[in-house]
């Protein structure tokens, strides 16, 4: 069972049945216009950030080595959480997404949705409000990309000052709340 906390940029983790310890913090990079290509392969361009959580969290592992590090897409949706349905005039697709980088856990959910659906059960699953279509998109290219960076960095830099117990700048603080709030109930309408 994976184990994550409540920020932004979630740290996840949980022990391999070989007893070493999978450790994880959702950090990737936005595509820009969707086009995911081979920078999403291999071992991840924050690894010493990720690495520096890794270490703050368990300090009594810091002679221990890093075996490997991966990374991924993001995809995020305008609200910040996952929505699934049918894929457009192909009702024998299913899809499940918009995990907005903190799928660890949700996906255990979205596992039970897709398989309601794809059952046809009318069940509390199938008929759950993130079954939905007419999500809202985000705006066009070049905006989305460069509003998706602009609010990454500053939650980044806002997460950052509060590990080291300071305060964010109103700048800083004003770019990261334009941030889907995710899996907490909105103050928006």
């Amino acid at each position: 069972m994976a184990i994550c906390d409540s920020r932004m940029f979630l740290n996840y983790y949980r022990n391999a049945p070989d007893g070493r310890i999978v450790f994880g913090k959702s950090l990737g990079h936005f595509a820009f216009a969707g086009q995911v290509a081979n920078y999403y392969e291999g071992p991840s361009h924050r690894a010493g950030e990720v690495e520096e959580s890794f270490r703050n969290l368990y300090p009594m592992l810091d002679g221990m080595d890093i075996e490997s590090s991966w990374t991924g897409p993001i995809d995020r949706s305008v609200d910040g959480l996952p929505f699934f349905g049918y894929l457009d005039n192909h009702p024998d697709i299913l899809f499940g997404i918009g995990f907005s980088g903190q799928g660890v856990g949700p996906t255990v959910l979205g596992g039970k949705i897709l398989a309601s659906l794809a059952l046809d059960q009318k069940d509390h699953w199938s008929n759950c409000g993130l079954v939905r279509e007419g999500v809202d998109n985000f705006p066009v290219e070049p905006f989305r990309y460069v509003g998706s960076v602009l609010v990454r960095e500053a939650l980044r830099r806002k997460e950052g000052l509060e590990d080291r117990s300071r305060r964010t700048d109103p700048l800083t603080l004003a770019i990261a709340n334009l941030a889907p709030v995710g899996y907490v109930p909105s103050k928006r309408d």
